[in-house]
């Protein structure tokens, strides 16, 4: 446990600041911090739409082609005015450039990134999970498929899936039970995925699982190649999904548009208070500066920032990934302090970005049932999986700005330990505002001496 003064980097607590924890999704914390810090704000992911061959009389001589730029938030799920603009994009494109017929491909080029790069280091029950889903060089829809289950007599069946188009063989080994416990999993790249566990025999109505999409490239090429038919465009190529990078065949793309997403401050934002792996999978890769670009590139530009920044100790970080998922993963307290330290000046552009991605205590996102006490307010990071437990971020106590970071790991009972570190917390604000009390009494008892002298 450290909780420092922001304005001075004194110490009100310090507790095991150099042991090496798991940090789980508190990697975050860093993952976003760099984002901002090397590409800024204002920046954004630009996937570009485009064609190879020629255009005469309103035909298309070669293939419409979509390079992918590793944009994680296409379609998303988590920005509701987005859930079908790319598709739409597409297609608004493909009708400004007067093409009515398409005599190749559709082709959606995934080779920006080295397919499931970081998830490699990921525990096996959570990879076909929609929070596990892996990073390609193209994602849509955040990579996941909502399945609808019923139960029927002694039978769960499947009811449908959403989008229905996605190419997968899923093998439904669910049974009626006591209780709703399902795991789903299938290897990264692989089209088969295994359901199994129980679903509550007496509930009726529709339940929903939620699973990743393995081929997030082939399944938008094949959306596509259908939207653009039913708009009239005559194609007579298949659709393809390619994950090989061809610098000559790159080259060749010739351009029709930029499909741009939301600013990188609005993608940390929402990727901090909802605690969405994949995004931060994608900030990670982004940082590399090669093509195809991948998480060890980008981990390695990350480190590279922050030994320019005083007391950033590289031996005190062992990444694996940068959304947390990987237990693999080891950070000092003391680091994610310094980093708290370095974006706590919320005068500049990036820092003040980064504090309000940041979720309320009490209030938001993954911390909306963390209950601060009331004269903390505080902004925090929450990271949890087997084991681990951690909150970190900033707060206000007994009115000064205040760095927190709370960290637990090979513990059994989590409830208990939430419990235990609220505690502390309010313990920690009891103290400083029974402190500042004390303060203000004698200030107060000081003047009324002086004036009984006088």
């Amino acid at each position: 446990m450290l909780v420092t003064e922001l304005s001075s980097g004194k110490r009100i607590v310090d507790y095991r600041r150099n042991c090496r924890m798991i940090p789980a999704s508190l990697t975050k914390l860093i993952t976003t911090a760099s984002a901002l810090r090397i590409h800024g704000p204002e920046a954004c992911f630009r996937t570009e739409i485009g064609y190879t061959g020629s255009i005469h009389n309103k035909e298309l001589y070669g293939d419409l082609v979509v390079l992918g730029s590793g944009d994680p938030s296409i379609d998303s799920h988590y920005i509701a005015e987005d859930s079908i603009r790319f598709k739409t994009f597409v297609c608004e494109t493909v009708s400004r450039a007067g093409i009515t017929r398409i005599r190749g491909k559709i082709i959606v080029d995934a080779s920006v990134f080295r397919p499931a790069d970081s998830s490699s280091s990921w525990l096996y029950e959570d990879l076909g999970e929609y929070y596990g889903a892996s990073l390609y060089g193209f994602n849509i829809h955040d990579n996941r498929i909502d399945i609808y289950l019923r139960n029927e007599g002694n039978k769960i069946l499947l009811h449908h899936m959403q989008p229905s188009e996605v190419e997968i063989e899923l093998i439904n080994e669910l049974k009626p039970g006591e209780k709703n416990s399902w795991h789903i999993n299938g290897a990264p790249g692989e089209k088969k995925r295994r359901l199994r566990g129980t679903l509550l025999t007496k509930r009726r109505r529709e339940m929903r699982c939620m699973m990743d999409i393995p081929d997030p490239a082939g399944y938008i090429a094949t959306a596509i190649r259908k939207q653009l038919q039913k708009e009239g465009v005559k194609i007579e190529g298949p659709s393809e999904a390619r994950y090989d990078y061809l610098p000559e065949w790159h080259g060749s793309v010739k351009f029709l548009s930029f499909y741009h997403s939301r600013s990188l401050e609005q993608l940390v934002r929402e990727t901090n208070r909802r605690s969405i792996n994949l995004w931060a999978e994608a900030f990670m890769n982004c940082l590399d500066e090669n093509i195809p670009k991948s998480f060890d590139g980008g981990y390695n530009r990350l480190l590279q920032y922050w030994e320019t920044v005083d007391q950033f100790d590289p031996k005190q970080i062992s990444l694996f990934d940068g959304s947390g998922l990987s237990p693999k993963n080891r950070i000092t307290p003391n680091l994610l302090e310094v980093v708290l330290l370095e974006m706590g000046n919320r005068k500049k552009a990036d820092n003040a970005v980064f504090y309000n991605s940041l979720p309320l205590a009490g209030q938001e996102g993954s911390v909306q049932h963390f209950t601060t006490p009331q004269s903390m307010k505080a902004r925090l990071k929450s990271g949890s999986m087997f084991g681990v437990q951690g909150y970190a971020g900033y707060a206000q106590i007994g009115g000064k700005d205040v760095t927190i970071v709370l960290l637990a790991n090979d513990f059994v009972n989590v409830q208990s330990m939430r419990k235990t570190m609220l505690e502390a917390l309010q313990t920690l604000s009891g103290e400083t505002e029974q402190h500042k009390k004390s303060d203000s009494y004698h200030k107060r008892k000081s003047r009324s001496t002086k004036r009984k002298k006088s």
